[in-house]
């Protein structure tokens, strides 16, 4: 894989979908990826490989960094948290 701007999709608005899954902010992003910042669409995010690897390692570091995640049961007490803590802060 070559290093890019496209990758995993992530945001941090939940949209309802039926398999979502949280990571913890703070949460440690593994050596070899990075967080990049979608510029177009507010709260979107890729996780992209920052340097050449095989597609595997990739898939062995998405891994790693989403073994802590929590997956979203309560689909409507999410989207409540997100309306609460996103009041204000989107047009």
């Amino acid at each position: 894989m070559l290093p890019s701007h496209a990758g995993v999709s992530e945001s941090d608005v939940f949209d309802g979908g039926k398999y979502r899954w949280k990571i913890k902010a703070g949460s440690l992003i593994p050596s070899g990826l990075s967080i990049a910042i979608d510029l177009i669409t507010p709260g979107h995010v890729h996780i992209i490989a920052n340097r050449r690897m095989k597609q595997s390692e990739y898939i062995l570091l998405l891994e790693t960094m989403f073994e802590k995640a929590e997956k979203i049961t309560n689909i409507a007490a999410e989207t409540q948290l997100n309306k609460i803590k996103l009041a204000g802060k989107r047009a």
